[in-house]
């Protein structure tokens, strides 16, 4: 059976001051995504993020709380898991 991969990616800004012609993006074998989704969502509920986790939305309240949710992401990119 064929490997498959799913790439998450997010948008570059379209126009103005911050417009760039990049991507971000994380590659997951198929058969991780429910897992790592779980994973992730879980911890969103354990900081008290309910609602889609955006930069353009954090706030100094919220700083902290994005910071650890995003220093679990890469721990599953550094892992490779």
């Amino acid at each position: 059976m064929k490997k498959q991969y799913l790439i998450y990616a997010d948008e570059s800004h379209r126009k103005g001051k911050y417009f760039s012609n990049f991507y971000g993006g994380a590659l997951i074998d198929y058969t991780e995504q429910e897992k790592i989704s779980n994973k992730l969502n879980n911890k969103k509920e354990e900081l008290g993020l309910f609602q889609e986790v955006k930069w353009t939305k954090v706030t100094e309240q919220y700083l902290n709380k994005y910071l650890e949710l995003i220093d679990y992401f890469f721990e599953f990119v550094k892992c490779n898991n």
